[in-house]
């Protein structure tokens, strides 16, 4: 399952997991919210294939460019409209917002949840 998302807490629970840890680090807005890190939108979540939500990141994605989008780049509310993802190291060749965003999962990882 993606990282720090409801679906991925919920699994562990259900398996057993005795501690489900959470990563913490702020928005925009100053609210608080479970991430791996900082910046890691663009290779966590679906956010450079939404052009208004692409153009705010700390360094938008465009074809050659590498990507920096930081949850302080956005609010709460707009950070709970984005689809998460299996982490990635992403196509930097990629022609598409699509192709860089669901480019590059590492083969220990799957794709079966995004």
């Amino acid at each position: 399952m993606p990282e720090h998302t409801a679906v991925s807490y919920k699994a562990a629970s259900r398996m057993g997991a005795g501690i489900l840890e959470c990563d913490v680090t702020f928005t925009k807005d100053l609210e608080l919210v479970c991430r791996h890190a900082q910046c890691d939108l663009h290779t966590t979540t679906d956010i450079v294939t939404r052009p208004e939500m692409n153009a705010k990141c700390t360094t938008p994605w465009s074809s050659g460019v590498s990507p920096t989008c930081c949850a302080s780049d956005f609010s709460l509310a707009e950070i709970k409209t984005l689809c998460a993802k299996m982490d990635s190291s992403n196509d930097k060749d990629a022609d598409t917002a699509e192709g860089y965003a669901f480019g590059g999962t590492a083969d220990f990882r799957t794709d079966n949840y995004s």
